[in-house]
């Protein structure tokens, strides 16, 4: 009686054990899905876990699908960084233009130009030489593209003596010839017998008398050109005597002749103040200031290189340039001429 009252004690005490461990074990697995159910939005309460396995799969997917939708955005942006680099890439080797030249101002001029040419993708070369005949051998041989020195009646010379056929692909500049005086403040002052100092060179003496022609004061032969000499004059109504000089004493004669007749360049060049001395001044549409324009000569007119050259050279930068830097020793050929004929047009 007493062992078997003992057993069912036994008994009982094992069962309360039993019962206590499950109710725990209950706890511990709620508690457990609880973090689940927080760390991982599913799956959710009461589902078992085949959702939770699907739940998984739909996690991995769409990671995968944003890495797959990073991956391709990446490789847009390459791609359109690709098209950017190959835009600059084109536009920084659009090719060299190989230009021929002699002294200056036309060394500075192609230099700066090479800077606007340089931001549209060309490189400027440019070859100076020690002479006026090697530029146009240059082209000819086909060593330069185009080059940029002389005018119009030089190349055209030059292609007889030669038997070449290079050609004007565009007129530039001009350097203009001026009428100076120390002794009169206006033309309508000249007098009979005034003096005139001219330089003894032949184009200088040729320019000169035309610019007397333009301003009125004598009239030429009427079949007067580039050649024109003392002897070309028709007409010399106030009897001007002529003093022919060298150059470099060109304008020592302001203080012995009534006027003298120069290159407005070489007169500012030796610092003299000719603002309240210039009586005249050569305009861009007169038939000297056209035929010796600075000029771009190639083998070709429709050379495409010497095309791009003489766009930068008639932009606006390069106007501006040439205004600034040689306050008006030398002056654009298209500028003058508009400006010629608003003149014209405004009388």
């Amino acid at each position: 009686m007493k062992k078997r009252f003992q057993y069912r004690l036994t008994l009982l005490m094992l069962g309360a054990i039993f019962m206590t461990g499950c109710a725990g074990a209950k706890e511990t697995n709620a508690e457990t899905k609880e973090v689940v159910k927080e760390a991982v939005a599913f799956p959710q309460a009461g589902e078992g876990s085949e959702a939770f396995v699907e739940g998984a799969v739909d996690v991995e997917s769409n990671s995968e699908e944003q890495m797959q939708a990073s991956e391709s955005s990446e490789n847009e942006a390459t791609v359109e960084t690709g098209k950017e680099d190959s835009k600059k890439n084109q536009k920084a080797t659009n090719g060299s233009i190989k230009v021929a030249t002699v002294g200056s101002p036309n060394i500075e001029i192609l230099q700066q130009a090479g800077v606007f040419l340089a931001e549209k993708g060309y490189q400027l070369e440019i070859e100076v030489c020690e002479d006026y005949l090697t530029p146009n051998q240059k082209v000819v041989e086909g060593v330069v593209d185009c080059n940029y020195y002389q005018h119009e009646a030089f190349m055209e010379r030059y292609n007889i003596e030669h038997q070449t056929t290079l050609a004007e692909v565009d007129k530039v500049y001009y350097e203009p010839m001026v009428i100076l005086s120390k002794k009169i403040g206006d033309l309508t002052e000249v007098a009979k017998g005034m003096k005139v100092a001219v330089s003894n060179n032949p184009t200088a003496v040729a320019r000169a008398l035309w610019l007397l022609q333009d301003v009125e004061l004598l009239t030429l032969m009427s079949d007067a050109d580039m050649n024109t000499v003392k002897d070309d004059i028709a007409e010399n109504p106030n009897g001007l005597e002529f003093v022919f000089v060298d150059e470099n004493q060109l304008l020592e004669q302001l203080d012995v002749a009534d006027f003298v007749v120069c290159a407005k360049g070489f007169a500012m060049q030796e610092a003299i103040n000719i603002r309240d001395m210039l009586l005249a001044e050569e305009k861009s549409d007169s038939m000297m200031a056209q035929k010796l324009a600075q000029i771009i000569v190639a083998a070709d007119a429709g050379n495409q290189k010497a095309k791009v050259l003489k766009e930068v050279l008639e932009s606006e930068e390069m106007k501006q340039f040439i205004a600034t830097k040689y306050q008006g020793s030398i002056c654009v050929v298209e500028e003058a001429v508009e400006e010629s004929k608003e003149a014209e047009n405004a009388e």
